[in-house]
């Protein structure tokens, strides 16, 4: 008897995680059939360089890769944070470095009409009223009651928020 279309599908399918002889007995056929199968598709040399590494698939799994199956299932963010903090850190401050030069400078741009130019900043009801958007209209109306309208503030928030992708979407210019 030979492997039905649905027993072909079912032994490629599995044929890398499970034994000839499992899939065998999952399929209910004789393991002489599954080897004649796939020695008639794969050719003989290749199938018995697959048998011999396939028999047995818990003794041919290295401690290597074993290793790496355990750190992939169990990633410890808290070790990975502090094993590469030092990394973090330097881009950081590269980061600052490279956007020092703009702190002290005026607002240019949207920052006029957005910021500089906006009498609401200071009121509650601001923040309120751009709900859903609230995000952007909290942190300004933060800044503005903590230390007035100093274009240094705006910038070192919209770097920490990363400006373009955070605040874009939420960005409104009030009249």
């Amino acid at each position: 008897m030979s492997l039905t279309g649905q027993q072909k599908k079912y032994l490629r399918k599995n044929l890398k995680n499970k034994s000839i002889k499992q899939i065998a007995s999952d399929l209910d056929v004789s393991l002489k059939e599954i080897q004649n199968y796939l020695q008639k598709i794969w050719g003989k040399e290749k199938y018995n360089k697959f048998a011999g590494k396939k028999d047995n698939p818990q003794k041919n799994n290295s401690k290597k890769d074993n290793n790496r199956l355990e750190k992939i299932k169990f990633f410890d963010f808290k070790k990975w944070f502090d094993e590469n903090l030092l990394i973090l850190m330097l881009l950081i401050i590269l980061v600052f470095i490279a956007y020092l030069n703009s702190f002290f400078n005026d607002f240019l741009s949207d920052d006029i009409a957005a910021i500089r130019d906006n009498l609401e900043f200071h009121r509650f009801e601001y923040v309120v009223n751009s709900f859903p958007a609230s995000l952007r209209s909290f942190f300004n109306f933060v800044l503005v009651n903590l230390f007035g309208k100093t274009p240094v503030y705006f910038r070192l928030l919209n770097i920490i928020f990363q400006h373009e992708n955070i605040f874009k979407m939420t960005h409104r210019v009030s009249r």
